[in-house]
């Protein structure tokens, strides 16, 4: 799952807003409110989530 948030971001340019403290909260935070999800889903709400909380 780490890698498809890693890939996603480095093929728009942002992978330097990337960082594992983050990834493991989103993580977390998702998995708590929607336990049974795709793990694709998962990799897609991080991504959004590092889009839209990160420091471009």
């Amino acid at each position: 799952m780490k890698s498809i948030v890693i890939e996603q971001l480095s093929q728009r340019g942002l992978n330097n807003i990337f960082n594992e403290k983050d990834f493991l909260t989103y993580l977390r935070k998702i998995r708590r409110n929607a336990p049974g999800a795709n793990n694709y889903y998962v990799a897609l709400s991080i991504f959004d989530m590092f889009i839209t909380n990160g420091k471009i």
